[in-house]
């Protein structure tokens, strides 16, 4: 890749940013320069060459769990898992329950908008048979055996 002679801007921006990377003494230069017109011997903080926020979380959390262990007795392993379970599970389950929480209020002013509007609420509404309210339907068949007969009355 490297042995073609032909330009390509990607190509040359990672070739960049690779030796920036793996040995260039560019950010040292930079700091000397700006040491010698400042006049100071640290310009930048070297905080963010030491680690990144990952590593600084991970030592926080490895020390306390040598601490757990050591004070009560709680293996390392169980107090590591516990925390990445906690870490990671934990707002999932927030959101969870905020949808749920959502969800509710949702159908509370539905349920409110329904009564104020319709009288009653949509938890009124059932398609469930009504127990003690038979209502029986009229009979037709009389009426129309009725007629039958006279017209079968007349035709004779």
């Amino acid at each position: 890749m490297f042995n073609d002679d032909s330009y390509d801007p990607f190509e040359s921006a990672y070739r960049e940013a690779h030796y920036d990377q793996s040995g260039s003494p560019y950010p040292s230069i930079i700091n000397e320069a700006a040491t010698d017109i400042l006049g100071r011997k640290e310009v930048a903080a070297q905080k963010g060459r030491e680690g990144s926020v990952f590593d600084a979380v991970w030592t926080k959390l490895d020390s306390f769990a040598d601490g757990a262990e050591r004070r009560f007795g709680i293996s390392k392993s169980l107090t590591l898992s516990s925390a990445f379970i906690a870490i990671f599970c934990a707002p999932v389950v927030v959101l969870f329950l905020g949808a749920i929480a959502f969800g509710e209020r949702q159908k509370e002013k539905t349920e409110k908008m329904a009564v104020e509007r319709y009288g009653y609420g949509l938890n009124d509404l059932s398609a469930a048979e009504k127990i003690g309210e038979d209502i029986e339907a009229p009979d037709d068949d009389e009426e129309d055996d009725e007629d039958d007969d006279d017209d079968d009355d007349e035709e004779e």
